[in-house]
């Protein structure tokens, strides 16, 4: 989903011809330079762990929608807007603005700030809206604060960075997939917003705040090193200090003149860089739901499967069953050929799907599993063995399917899956998230059925040949004794048929099919010398002077798969069943009196008339 920055990104570059001269070096903000009358909120710059199993980059200023004012940083020239709800990365970011305030000389690059989830379109104070190529003054109005996009409750989402496109080249996202606080990306693509300037310089000499200096108390945001001196050339490593510790000091300037560095308690001291300045504890008050139960991280504590889901946007999770009712299995059953079960359904009112075996399987669609929306066919989901597919709504009332897959099985675990929508009546997949590439369950569905399908033609050609070894064997064989005993054949071109296992020799004779298809001319042999039949006709007709009664058989072996994939998919079965390596059997009788109604179930007699593969010819009485 977040790839769509990845273009807007290279049209970004290109505008950046026209970059403001060099910026003024006043010190970094506030909360209320950016937002008069916002607050700090949850979400600082390097917020681990975030919505699960990532990293913030930026800060979120919570404040009142539609009436906080939010001011540009510096001056500048706008580089980018979202000003159209049909923008591709609107549902994600939400109108917002990006601002180009070229090479910041405090921060020793080029910086660009960026302003996300706005009320509306970004516009000045005097309701013109801004424009790309425009230029915007110090703290000028660009916008109100708002929660458009994927804002979870009113706030802006701001950033201080050093790459102009939407998204992070690296992460295609706001946030990092993991602990990313130390990464070389986020160290070298932002600026903590909240971070603290540099005293003036001292002729390059290492000065503290003196005696009468505040003693500050600081956070490390990263692995930060003391060292004996404010230098990273010619100083001694005294101890690495873990990300999350608290240090007091008094800032000083390092020997460059330049960097600033606090010196602990212990005369050592502590890059800035790797330092966030503690405030007064800020009563934070937990942001409501944007609605009642839509939530951006979803726990599967009531499935197998173990672990939390991490959305992009509020989703409410629906209620429902891996039972189907008559009216479901009834529906699968007439839209289904080879009949397919029905595995589940959603249960929650005005959500009309019902989840089922994929009978259309193809390359294209190779998700074991279809979904029936409002009685039609929508669309394969991809699964994987120990997964979970579940269903959710979005915010626009939209039906949201999710298939993931488990990893450790433990609450914590920030799961991998593929996201859903209805798009037009089909299902269509929007987003597939933390799957290695070509290891999603699409791909892997896909390498499974183009498996199965070789192993079925292998399987198929390596019948065709046997049989065809038997036909000839059969004609040499009657050729040269045609009176031979069936007891005398050999079995060996059998072993590797699955239709042997059924086929009956004696006594009542089922499933006439499953002798043809184990061995032609024994069966051939065995029905000329006659037969006792259980035989059930479809169809009833006189022709020729005869009663001719019709029935088909499935072979014992394809319904055997049937019924195991029913219970339980096998990919094996699965291609036994679709691909008709063993055709139905039509079994024909000619009556010499009508002795049998169509659906009725007899013993008859039977000796062979004709045989032709897939058909045979008996007389019965």
């Amino acid at each position: 989903m977040m790839k769509w920055g990845l273009g807007l990104g290279c049209l970004v570059a290109g505008m950046l011809s026209a970059a403001p001269a060099s910026a003024n070096t006043d010190q970094l903000l506030q909360v209320t330079d950016i937002v008069p009358n916002g607050r700090e909120g949850q979400f600082l710059h390097g917020t681990y762990p975030s919505w699960g199993d990532r990293t913030h980059a930026g800060v979120d200023i919570p404040a009142p929608c539609k009436t906080s004012t939010v001011l540009a940083w510096r001056d500048g020239i706008v580089i980018d807007v979202i000003d159209s709800k049909k923008d591709p990365n609107f549902k994600s970011l939400g109108y917002m603005v990006i601002i180009d305030h070229g090479d910041v000389d405090l921060l020793g690059k080029r910086t660009f700030s960026s302003y996300f989830h706005l009320n509306d379109a970004p516009k000045r104070a005097d309701g013109r809206k801004l424009a790309i190529n425009e230029r915007v003054g110090k703290a000028e109005q660009i916008g109100l604060v708002g929660e458009t996009g994927a804002a979870q409750g009113c706030h802006l989402h701001f950033e201080l960075r050093h790459f102009p496109s939407r998204f992070s080249p690296d992460w295609l996202n706001i946030y990092g997939s993991g602990d990313r606080r130390s990464s070389a990306e986020f160290l070298r693509d932002w600026t903590d917003p909240f971070r603290k300037t540099a005293p003036p310089r001292q002729g390059g000499i290492a000065k503290d705040t003196g005696p009468e200096g505040p003693t500050v108390s600081v956070r490390v945001t990263s692995a930060a090193r003391e060292r004996n001196k404010p230098s990273t050339t010619g100083s001694t490593i005294l101890r690495t200090l873990p990300a999350g510790t608290v240090i007091e000091g008094t800032w000083v300037t390092g020997t460059d003149g330049e960097s600033r560095w606090l010196r602990t308690g212990r005369n050592g001291f502590v890059w800035d860089g790797n330092l966030s300045q503690e405030r007064a504890p800020v009563q934070v008050v937990a942001e409501a739901p944007v609605r009642a139960g839509f939530l951006r991280v979803h726990e599967l504590s009531a499935t197998p499967v173990k672990g939390t889901l991490s959305f992009d946007e509020p989703l409410k999770l629906l209620s429902d069953t891996p039972q189907c009712n008559k009216a479901q299995k009834s529906l699968v059953k007439k839209l289904s050929k080879p009949d397919a079960a029905c595995v589940g359904a959603i249960t929650t009112a005005g959500f009309d799907g019902i989840f089922s075996q994929n009978w259309l399987m193809s390359e294209a669609a190779p998700g074991p599993y279809q979904f029936i929306w409002r009685s039609v066919p929508a669309g394969d989901i991809a699964a994987v063995t120990g997964g979970a597919v579940s269903a959710f709504e979005d915010l626009a009332g939209n039906l949201v399917i999710v298939s993931s897959e488990a990893r450790d099985r433990t609450k914590s675990a920030n799961l991998p899956y593929v996201l859903y929508k209805i798009e037009g009546g089909r299902l269509v997949a929007k987003t597939t998230r933390n799957f290695a590439k070509g290891d999603a369950p699409s791909d892997r569905n896909r390498r499974d059925f183009l498996a199965a399908v070789e192993k079925a033609r292998a399987d198929r050609a390596a019948e065709q040949q046997r049989r065809e070894q038997a036909r000839l064997a059969a004609q040499a064989n009657a050729a040269a004794a045609p009176a031979r005993p069936t007891s005398t054949r050999s079995t060996s071109t059998q072993s590797n048929n699955p239709n042997c296992q059924f086929a009956r020799w004696s006594g009542v004779i089922e499933n006439v099919g499953d002798m043809f298809l184990c061995d032609e001319a024994r069966a051939i042999e065995f029905f000329a010398s006659g037969a006792q039949v259980l035989f059930r006709p479809s169809s009833i007709a006189f022709n020729g002077g005869k009663y001719v009664a019709t029935m088909k058989v499935t072979a014992s072996d394809v319904r055997r798969s049937n019924e195991r994939m029913q219970r339980n998919f096998n990919w094996n079965d699965w291609m036994n069943v679709t691909q008709n390596i063993a055709s139905p059997t039509t079994v024909v009788c000619h009556f010499a009196r009508p002795a049998i109604r169509s659906g009725e179930q007899r013993v008859v007699t039977a000796t062979l008339e004709s045989y032709n593969r897939g058909r045979v010819v008996l007389n019965c009485s």
